[in-house]
This record gives C-alpha cells, sequence and structure tokens, in this order.
C-alpha cells in the first residue's frame, strides 16, 4: 500500500454507504488503506462519527441501508453480486433433506458456513410454513361433531403448557425466555394417530412408559401460530370451564408483545396448576 495514494470517486462513494454498517477496520481492509487513513477520510467527508470504533447499532444499519440503496436505485453504484450460484442452493438443499448437517455441508461446498446456515434457516422457513397451511386446511374440513371430539380429547387427555426458561450472563440481567404447548398423551395409539392424521401434525409421535410402568404415547402442538390457529377453532367447543379458562388464557398469551403481560398470564396460569380457583372475571 502506498502512503499518499489518491482516493478514487468510487473508493468515496464505497466509504458513504457502508461506513455506519461496517467497522472502520473492515473497511480499511476492503479498501487496502489503513484504519487512520479511513477516519481521516471519513473527517473530511463530514461523515465521521466517534462511535465507529463501537459496533454499529440498528439505526445506523438502516441509515446505511438506505443510503446504498439510494446510490443503486441512481446507478452510481452496482448492486452486490450473490455469493452463492444456483447450483449451490439446490445442492444444499439436496444434502439437507438427506439429514446432513450443516457443518458437513459446509465442509462439502466452498462457501462460507453463514451462508450455509441462511439457506438452511430458508428452508426450514418454508417448510414450516407449508405445514403451518397443511394444518390450517386441515382445521378447516373438520366438522363440528369432529371437532367436538378432538375438543374432548384435550379437556381429558391434553395439557395446556406455558414454559419458562431463563438464562443468565455473567455481570449481565437475566433474561426470560417464553414457549407455548399442547400436549396430549394417551395409552391407546388408535386416538394419538387419529388426532396425528386428522390434524396432519408434523411434530413426532413419542413413546414411553408411565408411572405404572403402561404404555404411553404422547404428541404436542408447540409455537404461537400453531397454538393460536388450534384454540380458536376448538374453544368454543371445550365442556370443561377449567380447561376453557386456561385455554382462553394461552391465547390471550400468544398476543401479547410485552415481558410483564407474559409474566402476568404465566402466573395465572401456574396457579390453575397448583389447583387453586381463579375468578372466570379475572381471566376475561
Amino acid at each position: 500500500m502506498v502512503n499518499g495514494r489518491i482516493w478514487t470517486k468510487e473508493e468515496i462513494i464505497y466509504l458513504k454507504s457502508h461506513y455506519f454498517a461496517e467497522h472502520y477496520e473492515d473497511l480499511s481492509k476492503r479498501l487496502n488503506r489503513t484504519p487512520v487513513a479511513v477516519r481521516i477520510k471519513a473527517k473530511k467527508l463530514g461523515i465521521l462519527d466517534k462511535s465507529n470504533p463501537k459496533r454499529p447499532t440498528e439505526k445506523t444499519k438502516q441509515k446505511s441501508s438506505d443510503t446504498r440503496n439510494r446510490l443503486i436505485s441512481e446507478g452510481i453504484i452496482k448492486p452486490p453480486k450473490s455469493k452463492i450460484s444456483d447450483n449451490d442452493i439446490n445442492k444444499i438443499k439436496d444434502l439437507y433433506e438427506k439429514g446432513i448437517k450443516p457443518i458437513k455441508i459446509f465442509k462439502e461446498i466452498k462457501c462460507g458456513y453463514s451462508t450455509v446456515s441462511k439457506c438452511v434457516k430458508s428452508i426450514k422457513d418454508d417448510k414450516r410454513k407449508n405445514q403451518m397451511d397443511d394444518f390450517y386446511n386441515n382445521l378447516k374440513k373438520l366438522n363440528r361433531y369432529e371437532r367436538g371430539y378432538i375438543a374432548g380429547i384435550i379437556d381429558g387427555e391434553g395439557s395446556l403448557v406455558i414454559n419458562l426458561t431463563t438464562h443468565r450472563k455473567k455481570g449481565k440481567k437475566e433474561r426470560r425466555y417464553y414457549g407455548v404447548s399442547i400436549v396430549i398423551g394417551n395409552n391407546d395409539i388408535g386416538i394419538i394417530n387419529y388426532m396425528y392424521n386428522k390434524l396432519c401434525l408434523f411434530t413426532k409421535k413419542r413413546h414411553q412408559l408411565n408411572k405404572l410402568g403402561h404404555d404411553e404415547y404422547i404428541i404436542s402442538m408447540y409455537g404461537k401460530d400453531m397454538v393460536t390457529i388450534f384454540l380458536k377453532f376448538i374453544i368454543p367447543y371445550i365442556q370443561s370451564d377449567k380447561t376453557k379458562s386456561r385455554a382462553k388464557l394461552m391465547l390471550k398469551f400468544c398476543k401479547v408483545k410485552t415481558n410483564e403481560e407474559r409474566e402476568e398470564i404465566y402466573k395465572k396460569m401456574r396457579i390453575y396448576k397448583t389447583g387453586k380457583n381463579i375468578k372466570n372475571e379475572i381471566l376475561e
């Protein structure tokens, strides 16, 4: 690298469009200049941000993204090229569908691990979306007798569960993660197969021994989107007041957005589990 090299027009445009989204040391490597030279040029251009030595925030990333999109639309800079070909994407999909883990796919295909991870994530998202569409369509096809029968199974054999997981890093606040699921267990495999096939569930059936040593078969529904769809169809047919109140609480839990509201509903569900009574007015 030659000292005192003149900045080209393309380098200045790149610096302006990426300065708020990338660390200045990363920019210096891309532009083949020293970090000091990058910061001096940024100061001359009037875009120097003293917070740049820290990693960029969501606000600065959005600002840089908007600038870059404007420059692309005006034809000043070219849009970024895809880092992975369509053949590689298809190959990743084929390997993942065969059950090969992303780390092994990464070793076989010459591309970045983050690229493989993003591709695998998009495959999972598409698969989940298709499964949710099938689940919703199967629920719509059920007549009122079938919905009533399924509601009876939920009332007698089902468990409506809100899970809480806590995670704490050293020197940081405790983080709380919530999840919802509906679990159905029965020693009659016929009932489990009926639920599994009728609703087109995509979770696995599990077999285990209960406390008495008898066979027990379990299926589950998990995730806010799946639980919300299911409860909207089934709640009108549930006869038990306690189960119906728990179902309404869980449906409300799936809609709230703040952790304070989730914590309040979680406590109410815990009270139900301990056997204490709650008036219906509190639940509405």
